[in-house]
C-alpha cells in the first residue's frame, strides 16, 4: 500500500486514552416466520428483533502522540414486521401483496472524544427511524413462455435525531451543544417492470427496469448533525439464463445503473460522514456458471466486469459540500478539502473480479451427511476514495469448511477457515485529517460453529 510501511497489523496508535475501557461487541436477535393457508392464497408473517451493543476505541489522529482519540459506545435496536399475501403455486398468475414496518433506534451513549491530555467531550445522540411500506407485484403469462411482471412499493420513513454535547473534563461540566431534536420525513414510490421469454427448453431471456430508494440519514457523530438526502437508483438489466440437462447452468447479464444523490461516505478524524454525490453511473457484465458432473459434486464460478463507472456530477452545491480530496501537506499529514471530481471513476469498484467454488456432499449412512466446500475470490483492486490517493492492489482469498449435518437436519457442526493463505489486504484506508490511517482485513481465522434448529 503506497504511503505505508511495515507489517499491516503493526500500529502506531496511542492506546492510553482507552486504558480503562475495553472494546466489546454484544449482539442477539430473534426471528419468527409463520405461514397459513387461506384456501385462495397463503398468508406469511415474518417478525424479527435484533439488539447490538459495542464499544469501539479509535485513535483518531492516527499517530503515536496523544492528540485526538475517541471511545464510542454504540447501540442499535430494531424491530421489524412483514406480512405477505401470496397467490397459490398453481394460480393462473402469480402475485404478492404485502406490508412492512420497522422501528429502529441507533446511536452513541456516549461518543467520548479525548483532546490532548485534559479535555473530554461527550456526545450523546440517537437516530430513530420508523419506516412503513406497502407493496404489490404480479407476473402474468401473456403468451406461451412470455411473462410480464409489474410491481410497486410506497415507502414512508420518519427519521428523528436527538443529541447533545457536553465538555465533561475539565470540571465543571459545560454544555457545548444543548439537546437538539431534528425530524425529517422521506417518502418515495418505487417500481419495477420485467419481461422474460423462454425461447427454448431451459433457456430464457429477460429485461428489467427497477427504481430503488435508500432513505436519507443524519450524520449523528457530528456535534451539529447534518442530513444526507435520499439516494435513488434506476437499474436496467438484460440477460439470459440457460440450463442444459440439469447438470450445467449459465447465467449472463449486462447492467446499467443511474444514481441520483448517491450517498458517499468519507472519514475525518475517525468519524464517518455521509454526503451526496449528485449523480453517478455504473455499467458492467456478470457471468455465472454451475456444473454438477456427478451427484453430490458441484463446481461453480463467475466473473464481474466493470465496463464503466463515473461520477457524472460531484461538485459543491447547495445540498453537498462537494467531493472530498485527501491533500498531503508539506509539513506532514493529510488535510481534507472539497472540490469537483465529476468525470472520475466511482470509488471501491474493481475493474474485474472472479470467484470459483467446489463443494462435495455425501451420506454417512444413518449418521447424516458430510459437506466439503472451498471458495476462491480474486479482486483486481480499487481506489478507496473518489480522489484515488489510496489504492487497494489486487488480492486473492480462499475460504474452506467441512460440515457434518445430522440425519434429521436439525443439528450441524462446521470446521471452517477464512483467508486460508493469510492474504494481507485492507478494509479501509483513508485520512484522519492529521495523518493517513489503515484498517487491515482479518488475517487467517479458523474455528468451529455448531447450530441447532428447532
Amino acid at each position: 500500500m503506497t504511503g505505508f510501511s511495515g507489517n499491516i497489523y503493526d500500529s502506531t496508535v496511542d492506546e492510553r486514552y482507552f486504558a480503562d475501557r475495553d472494546a466489546f461487541v454484544r449482539q442477539w436477535g430473534l426471528s419468527l416466520r409463520s405461514e397459513q393457508g387461506l384456501g385462495f392464497a397463503d398468508l406469511v408473517s415474518i417478525t424479527a428483533y435484533r439488539d447490538n451493543k459495542n464499544l469501539l476505541n479509535i485513535d483518531q489522529d492516527g499517530v503515536a502522540a496523544m492528540i485526538v482519540g475517541a471511545s464510542i459506545a454504540q447501540f442499535d435496536q430494531a424491530f421489524t414486521q412483514e406480512v405477505q399475501l401470496l397467490s397459490l403455486s398453481d394460480a393462473p398468475f402469480k402475485w404478492v401483496i404485502g406490508g412492512y414496518y420497522m422501528d429502529r433506534d441507533a446511536g452513541n451513549d456516549p461518543f467520548r472524544l479525548h483532546i490532548g491530555l485534559t479535555t473530554v467531550l461527550d456526545r450523546e445522540n440517537s437516530q430513530r427511524t420508523k419506516s412503513k411500506a406497502v407493496y404489490a407485484q404480479s407476473t402474468i403469462e401473456v403468451a406461451d413462455g412470455f411473462n410480464v411482471t409489474v410491481g410497486g412499493r410506497y415507502t414512508s420513513d420518519d427519521v428523528r435525531f436527538e443529541g447533545e454535547q457536553i465538555r465533561s473534563m475539565p470540571l465543571p461540566e459545560i454544555v457545548l451543544v444543548p439537546n437538539t431534536v431534528i425530524s425529517q420525513k422521506f417518502d418515495k414510490f418505487t417500481f419495477r417492470g420485467a419481461l422474460d421469454y423462454e425461447f427454448a427448453d431451459g433457456m430464457m431471456a429477460y429485461a428489467s427496469f427497477n427504481r430503488g430508494f435508500k432513505a436519507g440519514t443524519f450524520n449523528a457523530n457530528n456535534s451539529t448533525p447534518t442530513a444526507a438526502l435520499p439516494e435513488t437508483l434506476d437499474a436496467i438489466e438484460v440477460g439470459v439464463k440457460a440450463e442444459f440437462s440439469r447438470r450445467f447452468r449459465v447465467n449472463a447479464a449486462a447492467y446499467h445503473y443511474d444514481y441520483k444523490d448517491l450517498q458517499f461516505q468519507y472519514v475525518v478524524a475517525g468519524v464517518a460522514n455521509t454526503i451526496n454525490a449528485a449523480k453517478a453511473k455504473i455499467e458492467g457484465l456478470e457471468i455465472e456458471t454451475v456444473f454438477v458432473p456427478i451427484p453430490g459434486l458441484t463446481l461453480s464460478g463467475g466473473t464481474s466486469i466493470s465496463l464503466h463507472s463515473e461520477y457524472t456530477e460531484f461538485r459543491p452545491s447547495a445540498t453537498s459540500p462537494g467531493c472530498p480530496f485527501n491533500v498531503p501537506q508539506a509539513t506532514g499529514g493529510i488535510a481534507i478539502t472539497f472540490g469537483d471530481c465529476s468525470g472520475t471513476s466511482v470509488a471501491r469498484i474493481p475493474d474485474f473480479t472472479v470467484n470459483a467454488a467446489i463443494s462435495y456432499e455425501f451420506d454417512i449412512g444413518s449418521n447424516g451427511t458430510i459437506g466439503l466446500n472451498a471458495n476462491y475470490l480474486y479482486n483486481d483492486g480499487y481506489k478507496f476514495d473518489a480522489d484515488g490517493l489510496f489504492i487497494q492492489p489486487s488480492y486473492d482469498l480462499v475460504d474452506a469448511n467441512a460440515t457434518w449435518t445430522g440425519p434429521d437436519g436439525t443439528m450441524s457442526v462446521a470446521l471452517w477457515a477464512k483467508n486460508l493463505f493469510d492474504q494481507q489486504y485492507y478494509l479501509r484506508v483513508g485520512s484522519s485529517g492529521i495523518a493517513g490511517y489503515e484498517a487491515p482485513a482479518p488475517p487467517r481465522t479458523y474455528g468451529v460453529t455448531a447450530r441447532y434448529r428447532f
